[in-house]
């Protein structure tokens, strides 16, 4: 029975986090094996994705280990969901920030989608995960569900 409360609790979660996780090897593997910077890019547009993949990959780990953590029933793994939530958001608005303020007008307009995707996704869905969390705090309070008896 806890199981399956934790399967319907979670799930969606963990599933965009190990998604995210992979996409974001997967984006920095083709980026750096396939597609280095276009011609269209100003020179100093290179510095920003070249500073990027540590914390995306950071983040990637962080979000496999969390997805691990809530799937073995272990309360660290939200206070993990929480700290990929706000890694998320926070690199999000720099990318929105950066692309905004760095020249998207001067890159093309497959490059401005694909970035603004990656940067709406990561805000979304870093929102998603803080005001689920709030919301299983607040559940956990009148039903005490299986991950806070722990």
């Amino acid at each position: 029975m806890n199981e399956i409360k934790l399967a319907q609790k979670y799930k969606i979660i963990v599933f965009i986090e190990l998604f995210s996780a992979a996409a974001i090897v997967v984006y920095w593997a083709g980026y750096y094996g396939f597609s280095r910077l276009s011609n269209q890019s100003p020179a100093f547009y290179a510095a920003f994705p070249n500073a990027i993949p540590f914390p995306d990959l950071f983040l990637a780990v962080l979000m496999v280990f969390s997805g691990w953590q809530i799937l073995e029933k272990r309360k660290i793994g939200k206070v993990f969901i929480v700290l990929n939530a706000t890694i998320m958001i926070t690199l999000g608005i720099i990318g929105a920030d950066f692309s905004l303020d760095g020249g998207i007008r001067l890159i093309s307009m497959v490059s401005m989608l694909r970035k603004g995707f990656v940067n709406l996704w990561c805000i979304v869905f870093g929102l998603y995960f803080l005001l689920k969390i709030r919301e299983k705090a607040k559940e956990s309070k009148t039903e005490n569900p299986d991950l806070d008896s722990q």
